[in-house]
């Protein structure tokens, strides 16, 4: 079975949306998102950086840009809807210094 981190890749690889959801979000409103980069935070932990389009939202402010521990991810399904990536992402940004994928 692929772990997480390999089907996040795997989504970012082939520009293709996402559905999941976090530790404590509720399980009938998953996220969805378009997922662009999986990288390691200056925490030490792999997290992926998503354009959140709709589902659940602790803020409720859609879409956005997210960061999420890929630890903290469940019911992740890769939908078969295309995405472009966004060009507001900046890779450049110190944030994604080690890239796991992308």
């Amino acid at each position: 079975m692929p772990t997480t981190q390999n089907q996040l890749c795997q989504a970012i690889t082939s520009k293709l949306t996402i559905s999941f959801t976090k530790n404590g979000d509720p399980e009938d409103d998953p996220r969805i998102g378009e997922p662009h980069l999986v990288f390691v935070s200056t925490r030490g932990k792999a997290q992926v950086a998503v354009f959140q389009t709709a589902g659940y939202s602790s803020s409720g402010q859609l879409p956005q840009w997210r960061n999420f521990d890929v630890e903290t991810i469940s019911l992740l399904t890769i939908l078969n809807i295309a995405f472009i990536p966004r060009t507001d992402f900046n890779r450049q940004h110190p944030m994604y210094a080690q890239v796991i994928c992308g």
